[in-house]
């Protein structure tokens, strides 16, 4: 099985077609998470019914192929996460579309690693193309409740710090991101992720933002390895 669920999404020359695909996997993946849960809404007796819910819920369901889904068996928590993530692109893909910049591809469900790569099949972003006067850029995003969880926000400022694009953006659920948010984002690595290392970027501005997702532009990512400490 491929280690992972969505694969990359290359746009082709008509405008619309990555978040078309993105809308189309987003919909395959929703009907997938709601089949094996056909009572989610009704209610159960007793907490042996919660229970055995969420059994349900924990087990590996199997996700059918179908065009940039690879498919196979996946934990529940895991299908969910990328609908989550899924749902963010698509929203922030519409949205520059219709500012008129071109989505060039899309690793939607990619992971990465300390410094700055995938595994498969490509090195490359969430979202990827070209700004509406022809600047390439890159974007990266997040779409769980907390951004700093397994030191996912070092992991993506540093991907996009090794994308070299010449304009950065980072999205997110509102809720997600730091509150108290100014002019610099600051996040750490984690030994067990890749690190121990400490990444700050400037924030330029907020790009875009509806009543649940923002969308910042970064400048001036730096990264500093932490060292050992020493014992006397």
């Amino acid at each position: 099985m491929s280690g992972y669920l969505v694969d990359q999404i290359d746009a082709t020359a008509e405008r619309g077609s990555l978040t078309s695909a993105l809308e189309s996997v987003y919909c395959h993946l929703a009907q997938t998470w709601m089949s094996p849960f056909p009572a989610l809404r009704d209610k159960p007796a007793d907490w042996r019914g919660y229970a055995r819910r969420m059994q349900e819920m924990s087990e590996r369901i199997d996700v059918p192929r179908a065009p940039h889904v690879h498919g196979g068996k996946w934990a529940a928590a895991d299908l969910l996460s990328a609908l989550n993530h899924v749902e963010i692109l698509l929203r922030i893909g519409l949205a520059l579309e219709n500012e008129k910049w071109q989505l060039k591809r899309c690793g939607a469900t990619h992971q990465h690693i300390a410094d700055g790569e995938v595994a498969m099949p490509a090195k490359v972003a969430d979202l990827e193309g070209k700004d509406d006067k022809g600047e390439p850029f890159a974007l990266e995003a997040f779409g769980g409740p907390d951004y700093r969880n397994d030191s996912k926000l070092a992991l993506d400022l540093n991907a996009l710090r090794s994308s070299k694009k010449p304009r950065l953006l980072l999205a997110a659920r509102k809720s997600a991101l730091p509150s108290n948010l100014t002019t610099l984002l600051t996040a750490s690595c984690e030994k067990r992720n890749g690190g121990p290392f400490k990444i700050e970027a400037t924030i330029e501005k907020k790009r875009w933002e509806d009543d649940q997702i923002l969308v910042i532009e970064l400048t001036a990512i730096t990264r500093e390895t932490s060292r050992p400490k020493e014992f006397s």
